[in-house]
């Protein structure tokens, strides 16, 4: 929206037109229970297309190219991914906007809304990754000359809100976060000149200490709560029939 001289209430009704004129074209996916998904899903100008044939997405893009064109906007092939899955494998399904190739997900992973998306699909490659951000950011704070309760007040308001966005959309395995935590602890501990051997317990616990924050095992939790009741509290229907997914029930928790 950078540079937009429209506001942004005016730019989504607009989108939400378009979307309305393109979607009837065809079916959305159709999942075992027999609810059927919208085949188009859009969050400001972030459009997200999901069809179950190669002719019905060649036909969403064609009419999806009609609407935008008549409101005097264009996609960008370059800015776009698409990604192909027959029988659970990926295959390389090239689809286009005006004879323009729209780039596969192998090729060039793209993030949306804070998420990667690339040729594995696995959320396993995220969670190294988390953990390589995680010990980069730890080690930068580490070499600052500021004093053990200042690095524990960068940790708090800079590096910890960095991690919480992508503990809540990656399924990530409680052994990945408690090794994750078990890092970010002895950095603490490193900081203010507590003993290796002090348990998170009493690390983070209503003790003598009294840290401003938690542990990141407490956290993912927290996260993964909020979000379950974002959903299963959410407006619109067909998200709160939404099947949970990954081993830890949020529920539970609840």
């Amino acid at each position: 929206m950078a540079g937009c001289t429209i506001s942004p209430l005016a730019f989504t009704m607009a989108m939400e037109v378009i979307i309305r004129a393109s979607k009837w074209v065809v079916g959305g996916e159709r999942l075992q229970s027999g609810q059927r998904l919208p085949p188009i899903r859009a969050y400001m100008d972030d459009m997200t297309t999901l069809t179950s044939t190669i002719a019905c997405t060649k036909h969403l893009l064609g009419k999806l190219q009609a609407n935008i064109t008549w409101a005097r906007m264009k996609f960008k092939p370059s800015k776009s991914r698409s990604i192909s899955i027959v029988k659970g494998k990926l295959v390389d399904q090239r689809f286009y906007i005006k004879d323009t190739p729209i780039p596969l997900v192998s090729e060039l992973p793209v993030k949306s809304l804070g998420r990667w998306y690339n040729a594995s699909l696995k959320d396993s490659d995220q969670c190294d990754q988390l953990r390589e951000e995680t010990i980069k950011g730890l080690v930068s704070i580490d070499k600052t000359l500021l004093p053990g309760k200042l690095k524990l007040w960068c940790l708090q308001f800079g590096l910890l809100p960095r991690l919480m966005w992508p503990l809540t959309v990656y399924e990530i395995p409680m052994t990945k976060v408690e090794k994750l935590e078990r890092t970010v602890s002895s950095y603490i501990k490193k900081w203010l000149g507590l003993p290796r051997c002090l348990s998170n317990i009493g690390l983070y616990g209503h003790g003598a200490l009294e840290l401003p924050v938690s542990s990141l095992t407490e956290e993912y939790k927290c996260t993964k709560v909020r979000l379950n009741m974002t959903l299963t509290e959410s407006q619109d229907g067909m998200i709160q029939r939404l099947p949970q997914t990954g081993n830890w029930e949020e529920v539970d928790a609840i």
